[in-house]
C-alpha cells in the first residue's frame, strides 16, 4: 500500500512545483517593468532639470509629493501582503502536517510516511508563522508598519 502512496505524493509535488515556479516567473517579471518604468519615469524628471539646484528646489514642492503618487501602488512594497500570505501558510502546513500526523496514527501498519509529511508539514509550518511574527515585528520597528521611520544615525 505504500508504494502507490509515493508517486502520488510525487505528482502533487511536482504539479506544486512547476506552479510555484510560474508564479514567481511572472512576479518577477511584473516587477522588473514597474521598476522599468518607473526608472524611466525618473529619468524623464532628471533630463527636464538643467541644474541640480532646480532640481532640489523642484524636491522640496508641494509639487514632488504629486510625483510620488504617480508611481503605482504594486511598485511600493507592502510588508502587510508578505506577512499575511507567511501566515496563511504556515496555518495551512501546521494544520495539513498535524492531520498527516493524525492519520498516521488512525491507520494501519505501512503507512510511515504519513509521520515524514506531518513531520515535514509541522516543521513548514511553524518556521513560516515565525518568519510572519519576526517579519512583522522588524517592520514595525522600523518604521515599515506604523509609517514612521526612526531616525537613522548620523555619519561621522
Amino acid at each position: 500500500m505504500e508504494e502507490s502512496l509515493f508517486p502520488m505524493i510525487g505528482s502533487v509535488a511536482f504539479i506544486w512545483l512547476v506552479g510555484w515556479v510560474i508564479k514567481v516567473i511572472s512576479d518577477n517579471r511584473k516587477a522588473s517593468r514597474m521598476a522599468s518604468m518607473q526608472a524611466e519615469l525618473q529619468s524623464k524628471l532628471l533630463d527636464k532639470f538643467g541644474s541640480a539646484p532646480e532640481l532640489l528646489e523642484f524636491l522640496q514642492s508641494d509639487a514632488s509629493q504629486g510625483f510620488a503618487e504617480l508611481v503605482p501602488a504594486e511598485a511600493r512594497p507592502n510588508p502587510y501582503h508578505k506577512i499575511l500570505w507567511s501566515v496563511q501558510a504556515g496555518i495551512v502546513l501546521l494544520m495539513s502536517g498535524l492531520a498527516c500526523m493524525f492519520l498516521r496514527n488512525q491507520l494501519s501498519e505501512g503507512f510511515e510516511a504519513f509521520t515524514v509529511l506531518g513531520a515535514m508539514g509541522v516543521a513548514l509550518g511553524v518556521g513560516f508563522l515565525l518568519s510572519a511574527a519576526i517579519a512583522y515585528l522588524l517592520s514595525k520597528k522600523w518604521g515599515v508598519i506604523n509609517g514612521h521611520t526612526p531616525p537613522l544615525p548620523e555619519r561621522v
